[in-house]
Protein backbone atom coordinates (compact mmCIF):
# COMPACT_ATOMS: atom_id res chain seq x y z
CA UNK A 1 0.00 0.00 0.00
CA UNK A 2 2.26 2.52 0.84
CA UNK A 3 3.87 1.76 -3.10
CA UNK A 4 1.19 4.60 -4.16
CA UNK A 5 1.24 6.37 -1.26
CA UNK A 6 1.89 10.18 -1.41
CA UNK A 7 1.80 13.08 0.68
CA UNK A 8 -0.88 14.82 -0.67
CA UNK A 9 -3.65 12.05 -1.26
CA UNK A 10 -2.11 9.17 0.94
CA UNK A 11 -4.60 7.04 1.80
CA UNK A 12 -6.73 7.41 -1.47
CA UNK A 13 -3.81 6.95 -4.03
CA UNK A 14 -3.03 3.54 -2.14
CA UNK A 15 -6.37 2.59 -2.41
CA UNK A 16 -6.78 3.33 -6.32
CA UNK A 17 -3.59 1.42 -6.61
CA UNK A 18 -4.42 -1.15 -5.08
CA UNK A 19 -7.79 -1.48 -6.71
CA UNK A 20 -5.28 -0.65 -9.81
CA UNK A 21 -3.52 -4.18 -9.35
CA UNK A 22 -6.27 -6.03 -8.62
CA UNK A 23 -8.50 -5.42 -12.20
CA UNK A 24 -5.17 -5.74 -13.61
CA UNK A 25 -4.80 -9.35 -12.14
CA UNK A 26 -8.95 -9.59 -12.88
CA UNK A 27 -8.31 -9.10 -16.45
CA UNK A 28 -4.42 -10.86 -17.18
CA UNK A 29 -5.66 -14.17 -15.17
CA UNK A 30 -8.63 -15.15 -17.59
CA UNK A 31 -6.74 -13.35 -20.34
CA UNK A 32 -3.48 -15.97 -19.67
CA UNK A 33 -5.58 -18.63 -18.71
CA UNK A 34 -7.45 -17.99 -22.13
CA UNK A 35 -3.82 -18.15 -23.80
CA UNK A 36 -2.27 -21.26 -22.26
CA UNK A 37 -5.71 -23.15 -22.95
CA UNK A 38 -6.03 -22.00 -26.56
CA UNK A 39 -2.46 -22.40 -27.63
CA UNK A 40 -2.54 -26.01 -26.84
CA UNK A 41 -4.02 -27.31 -30.49
CA UNK A 42 -4.07 -31.01 -31.34
CA UNK A 43 -4.12 -32.73 -34.54
CA UNK A 44 -7.40 -34.80 -32.47
CA UNK A 45 -9.40 -31.47 -32.08
CA UNK A 46 -12.68 -31.04 -34.21
CA UNK A 47 -12.39 -28.08 -36.76
CA UNK A 48 -15.35 -26.42 -34.21
CA UNK A 49 -13.27 -27.13 -31.24
CA UNK A 50 -10.32 -25.51 -33.17
CA UNK A 51 -12.32 -22.42 -34.43
CA UNK A 52 -13.06 -22.12 -30.72
CA UNK A 53 -9.60 -22.10 -29.62
CA UNK A 54 -8.45 -19.28 -32.20
CA UNK A 55 -11.46 -17.31 -30.77
CA UNK A 56 -10.24 -17.64 -27.18
CA UNK A 57 -6.62 -16.53 -28.51
CA UNK A 58 -7.64 -13.63 -30.44
CA UNK A 59 -10.03 -12.49 -27.02
CA UNK A 60 -6.65 -13.15 -25.12
CA UNK A 61 -4.72 -10.89 -26.59
CA UNK A 62 -7.77 -7.95 -27.45
CA UNK A 63 -8.86 -7.65 -23.77
CA UNK A 64 -5.16 -6.85 -22.22
CA UNK A 65 -4.63 -4.43 -25.21
CA UNK A 66 -7.82 -2.73 -24.67
CA UNK A 67 -7.03 -2.28 -21.37
CA UNK A 68 -3.77 -0.54 -22.60
CA UNK A 69 -5.37 1.56 -24.83
CA UNK A 70 -8.41 2.64 -23.18
CA UNK A 71 -7.55 4.67 -20.52
CA UNK A 72 -5.70 7.30 -22.62
CA UNK A 73 -8.57 7.21 -25.01
CA UNK A 74 -10.89 8.05 -21.99
CA UNK A 75 -8.87 10.87 -20.86
CA UNK A 76 -9.36 12.63 -24.02
CA UNK A 77 -12.57 12.16 -24.59
CA UNK A 78 -13.58 13.17 -21.50
CA UNK A 79 -11.24 15.79 -20.21
CA UNK A 80 -9.89 17.07 -24.02
CA UNK A 81 -5.97 16.99 -23.40
CA UNK A 82 -3.83 14.24 -22.95
CA UNK A 83 -1.66 13.27 -19.28
CA UNK A 84 0.47 15.58 -19.17
CA UNK A 85 3.70 17.06 -17.65
CA UNK A 86 4.18 21.26 -15.84
CA UNK A 87 7.36 20.97 -16.19
CA UNK A 88 7.78 23.98 -18.62
CA UNK A 89 5.55 25.93 -16.53
CA UNK A 90 7.25 28.24 -14.04
CA UNK A 91 6.51 30.52 -11.07
CA UNK A 92 5.23 34.52 -11.53
CA UNK A 93 3.19 32.48 -14.82
CA UNK A 94 -0.89 33.73 -14.87
CA UNK A 95 -3.39 31.20 -15.12
CA UNK A 96 -3.82 31.77 -18.76
CA UNK A 97 -0.23 31.12 -19.52
CA UNK A 98 -1.10 27.91 -17.99
CA UNK A 99 -4.08 27.05 -19.36
CA UNK A 100 -2.45 27.96 -22.91
CA UNK A 101 0.63 25.78 -22.14
CA UNK A 102 -1.51 22.56 -20.61
CA UNK A 103 -5.13 23.13 -21.12
CA UNK A 104 -7.68 23.00 -18.71
CA UNK A 105 -6.27 21.00 -15.55
CA UNK A 106 -7.68 17.62 -15.19
CA UNK A 107 -8.98 18.45 -11.75
CA UNK A 108 -8.74 22.09 -9.62
CA UNK A 109 -9.03 22.55 -5.48
CA UNK A 110 -9.98 26.14 -5.00
CA UNK A 111 -10.50 25.67 -1.02
CA UNK A 112 -10.77 29.32 0.93
CA UNK A 113 -8.38 28.26 3.24
CA UNK A 114 -5.86 26.83 0.66
CA UNK A 115 -4.10 28.44 -2.24
CA UNK A 116 -5.81 27.48 -5.52
CA UNK A 117 -4.13 24.58 -7.32
CA UNK A 118 -4.36 22.63 -10.12
CA UNK A 119 -3.60 19.00 -11.32
CA UNK A 120 -2.68 17.53 -14.31
CA UNK A 121 -2.19 14.10 -14.69
CA UNK A 122 1.08 12.50 -15.79
CA UNK A 123 -0.29 9.14 -16.58
CA UNK A 124 -3.97 7.96 -17.65
CA UNK A 125 -5.11 6.30 -13.79
CA UNK A 126 -4.38 10.23 -12.15
CA UNK A 127 -1.86 8.18 -10.14
CA UNK A 128 0.86 10.45 -11.05
CA UNK A 129 0.66 14.32 -11.50
CA UNK A 130 1.77 17.20 -11.43
CA UNK A 131 0.43 20.12 -9.31
CA UNK A 132 0.38 24.31 -10.08
CA UNK A 133 -0.16 26.28 -7.01
CA UNK A 134 -1.29 29.15 -7.01
CA UNK A 135 -1.31 32.69 -5.06
CA UNK A 136 -2.99 35.18 -4.33
CA UNK A 137 -2.55 37.56 -7.04
CA UNK A 138 -3.59 34.63 -9.74
CA UNK A 139 0.16 33.78 -10.66
CA UNK A 140 1.76 30.63 -10.10
CA UNK A 141 3.59 30.39 -7.01
CA UNK A 142 4.79 26.70 -6.88
CA UNK A 143 4.98 23.42 -9.19
CA UNK A 144 5.10 20.00 -7.65
CA UNK A 145 3.72 16.51 -8.02
CA UNK A 146 4.46 12.98 -6.95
Amino acid sequence: MVLFANGVEGSATATAGCCLLFVWALVLGPAGIGFLWSSRFSELDSPGRKKTRIAVLVLSGLVPLTCCLAPPLCVRVTRGNFPTSASQIRPGMTKEQVLEQLGPPHSRVDDDDLQPRWYYWNDSYGLFYDSVWFGPDGRVSNVGGN
